[in-house]
């Protein structure tokens, strides 16, 4: 089994480059905001339509990163053990490749790599406007000292071509590793 995280601020590009993969070759997307959305829906009974869009409004955001916030308080590893549940899951099920497009904190990514994950941080530059109360929460910048990734992907706006065959290509690498031809 291979896993890939993705991490990287809003909108850099994570989810682009893990729903890739499950496209092109038939990945299993694990996510952490998946879980989080599902708790909120179920837990405020609030409309699916309006946590869900894409990007994420300010105000759903806002309410996602507390939401988040008040069960990592709870317990700091809440949200993996989710994730890893999903993993287990998934490896059940026959999944040869797990991608996982929202790793934002550093017990996540610790936790991810004792698991054999590959980590993968994805720098958009210049992309977007600075949104107090989001960028500066440590959702969006608890992994911004981190310097344990594997690999580090750099990209300018426009270059999703490029972000997509270096996802491609790191699977690709990483199924060569074990013999296994694409």
């Amino acid at each position: 089994m291979r896993i890939i995280a993705f991490s990287g601020k809003r909108e850099s590009g994570k989810t682009t480059a893990a729903d890739h993969l499950v496209e092109k070759f038939h990945a299993k997307k694990v996510s952490f905001a998946a879980e989080l959305r599902s708790e909120l829906i179920a837990g405020l009974d609030l409309d699916p339509q309006i946590i869900n869009i894409k990007p994420t409004p300010y105000h759903a955001r806002r309410l996602l990163i507390a939401y988040g916030a008040y069960r990592r308080y709870e317990d700091p590893g809440y949200w993996v053990k989710k994730v890893l549940k999903q993993i287990g899951q998934a490896t059940v099920h026959g999944s040869g490749t797990i991608v996982i497009d929202d790793l934002r904190y550093w017990n996540e990514a610790e936790k991810l790599r004792e698991h054999g994950a590959v980590l993968v941080r994805v720098d958009r530059v210049g992309h977007r406007k600075f949104c107090p109360g989001v960028d500066n929460d440590p959702s969006e910048c608890d992994l911004d000292e981190y310097t344990d990734w594997h690999h580090r992907f750099v990209l300018r706006d426009g270059e999703v071509e490029y972000l997509k065959g270096m996802a491609e290509n790191l699977l690709g690498d990483m199924m060569a590793a074990e013999g296994v031809v694409l």
